[in-house]
């Protein structure tokens, strides 16, 4: 079977990718608490507060290299990618070139990032005005394993408050996300590719430890969405690895066919314990069947209608950044971005 009636049967599914700009990470305590505990041995507690500050930016900057890793195809630059959506999205396999990185490249790429950014979330100029504070250039190094990614931060950081001097350098966060794990599968499914073009098994996807579903981009090229609910990234979200495939054909383009447009995507300020209820809506200039679809945890979305209605809990209390997909029955759909900041009622 060709791959045109194997999309057709099988890979018409609402869809969305989660894009994450706000973390809001709680620090590693455990790791913390040992540190102030030698802190506070040594009679220095003034350090703690500088101590807890950097350590929480490390936690944060690595979250976010390792989210923006997956959401990109494991380059943070790709350099062959779909440049229609809001990430660049790198492809794995273009015109049977095999670009699949190694654990090795995924790593360096981290590391690059934490060593990058790291600066633009430590500010110490708050702290300048009871100490002394002087710091060095900062180094990075992750590991990823096939249950979580661990980087290790070497920044050195004097710290003076009248005649005593205490010095920080060695930082480090463990992230439960299967990153490892997650890589040898994208690397099974590219062979897979490689093996056999035009036929993609679905239901081999289902022997994987992932939820993995298929969206097909102007039909000769195909998204992977793998969405692994065992990693632990963002609160209450999966955590998503995105990558394209092309193949070296265009027999299957929909030249004459546009896509839908949403047009009542936007923000919300809500309440615990008091009753939701929105209705997307888009157009579709062409008369075709238009579907609705989001992946989140907060609420699920009528397909057929558009409409969201949910009762937030406790748990759902804090910033939901929330992509919301409208797809026409050709394949081609419009994506946009709601925010729900739900406050304690």
């Amino acid at each position: 079977m060709g791959k045109k009636s194997q999309l057709t049967l099988f890979i018409i599914f609402g869809f969305i990718i989660v894009v994450a700009f706000w973390f809001i990470f709680s620090i590693d305590r455990e790791k913390e608490e040992a540190i102030e505990k030698d802190i506070k041995r040594a009679g220095l507690t003034y350090a703690v507060p500088i101590q807890s500050y950097v350590q929480s930016c490390v936690d944060d900057v690595s979250r976010n290299a390792i989210s923006f890793l997956g959401l990109s195809g494991g380059y943070l630059e790709p350099e062959w990618s779909l440049d229609n959506f809001f990430f660049h999205i790198g492809y794995l396999y273009y015109d049977d070139l095999v670009l699949v990185p190694s654990k090795e490249e995924m790593e360096i790429e981290i590391s690059n990032y934490v060593y990058k950014n790291l600066d633009k979330c430590i500010n110490l100029s708050i702290f300048e005005e009871q100490y002394d504070i002087s710091i060095s250039q900062p180094d990075a190094n992750s590991f990823i394993g096939n249950n979580s990614v661990r980087v290790d931060v070497n920044y050195p950081i004097q710290i003076k408050k009248e005649e005593s001097i205490i010095e920080l350098s060695d930082f480090s966060t463990n992230i439960p996300v299967r990153l490892g794990y997650i890589r040898d599968v994208v690397e099974e499914l590219v062979g897979d590719i490689v093996d056999d073009p035009d036929y993609i098994s679905f239901g081999d996807l289902t022997k994987y430890d992932l939820d993995i579903n298929l969206r097909s981009k102007y039909l000769d090229s195909i998204v992977y969405f793998i969405m692994d609910n065992k990693s632990e990234l963002i609160a209450n979200e999966p955590y998503l690895f995105v990558f394209g495939t092309r193949f070296n054909t265009t027999q299957y383009l929909e030249l004459n066919n546009t896509p839908p447009v949403l047009l009542n995507v936007k923000d919300f300020n809500i309440k615990e314990g008091v009753p939701f209820y929105y209705n997307i809506d888009a157009n579709d200039y062409d008369g075709d069947t238009v579907e609705y679809s989001a992946l989140t945890s907060l609420f699920s979305i009528d397909k057929n209608t558009g409409v969201i209605s949910f009762t937030p809990s406790d748990f759902d209390v804090g910033n939901n950044l929330v992509t919301i997909f409208a797809e026409d029955s050709k394949g081609n759909y419009d994506y946009g971005f709601m925010a729900i900041n739900i406050s304690n009622g």
